[in-house]
């Protein structure tokens, strides 16, 4: 694709962000419970980075166009003990991830049942609320439909993470450094994951090529999340920064996998209305996951963004 295409293509983008005027529709999606982001994954307590229409690109191909959007239905909030010191939440989810890369096409849609439990720890001084710190148990049971290697595989993860309050620099809370210059809210979780009927794939002379039908296999994880929100003060919030790293190791041995892998994703955005719901964002991922096929590969992109 020639440079004016492209350049074409992403001014494009950038005028339909000042002519549509989705606002009441956004309002009236986000008033119904429903959200959108990239993928939905980890703690509720999570930074999720938006859902992505990017002009992209990876290591040894040409420029491309990528989709990675997941919308979450309404959630339904439960509380199941007598002293009311756990409460959770379930809601189904539905995605999609598409690129057109002719080296490493993806072409899939996932859906997926979530339950979160969480655990009142504590109250704070300046909070009676229970769940001022609290144990996150969250767990999804998913099913992916990966057409262009014409599989289906099921998946199901159970995460753990701690939030420590607003009294202190513990996980969840949000840090402010200075007169509100920057922010920082971080959150690691630690979990297990089962993956049944996935395939694996590996680069050969530059094409994706899959080695082997398809495994099961357990995982251990940790995941490290980070929301940053550099310049907070002058830019109230405009830019905003989110760093995904997680770490696998199989439970086992599979001589298709590396016995430990990592994969990592950062996401940096600029926010063009009132609400931040509308942005012009760059993406960036490297390293192997379960939602690649576990092939490793560097990608970036840049495009609009959206977040409810």
């Amino acid at each position: 694709m020639n440079n004016n295409l492209k350049l074409a293509l992403f001014c494009a983008l950038l005028a339909s962000v000042q002519q549509v005027k989705a606002d009441d529709f956004l309002t009236t999606m986000s008033d119904a419970g429903i959200e959108i982001r990239k993928t939905f994954k980890g703690s509720a307590k999570d930074e999720a980075s938006p859902a992505s229409f990017n002009m992209s690109g990876a290591s040894g191909s040409d420029n491309y166009y990528n989709i990675d959007l997941a919308v979450k239905v309404s959630e339904y909030v439960f509380e199941f003990d007598r002293e009311s010191l756990w409460k959770g939440r379930v809601y189904p989810s539905i995605e999609f991830h598409r690129n057109t890369n002719e080296q490493s096409e993806a072409d899939n849609t996932q859906g997926a049942v979530s339950f979160e439990f969480e655990r009142g720890l504590g109250s704070c001084s300046k909070s009676k609320n229970p769940f001022c710190k609290a144990m996150f148990i969250d767990t999804s049971f998913k099913v992916k439909r990966d057409s262009h290697n014409d599989k289906t595989t099921q998946s199901a993860t159970v995460f753990t993470a701690f939030s420590g309050g607003n009294e202190s620099n513990w996980p969840g809370r949000t840090i402010v450094f200075g007169d509100s210059a920057f922010k920082l809210i971080y959150m690691p979780s630690f979990g297990v994951e089962y993956h049944r009927n996935l395939p694996i794939e590996e680069k050969v002379d530059g094409e994706d090529v899959e080695i082997a039908g398809a495994i099961d296999e357990y995982f251990a994880a940790a995941r490290l999340n980070v929301g940053v929100y550099p310049f907070a003060k002058s830019l109230d919030e405009k830019l905003k920064l989110v760093f995904d790293y997680t770490y696998r190791s199989t439970i086992g041995s599979n001589v298709l996998i590396d016995d430990s892998n990592v994969f990592t994703e950062v996401s940096l955005d600029y926010y063009l209305d009132e609400k931040n719901r509308i942005a012009l964002g760059f993406s960036y991922s490297n390293g192997q996951s379960p939602s690649r096929n576990f092939l490793d590969e560097e990608k970036w992109g840049m495009g609009l963004k959206l977040k409810l």
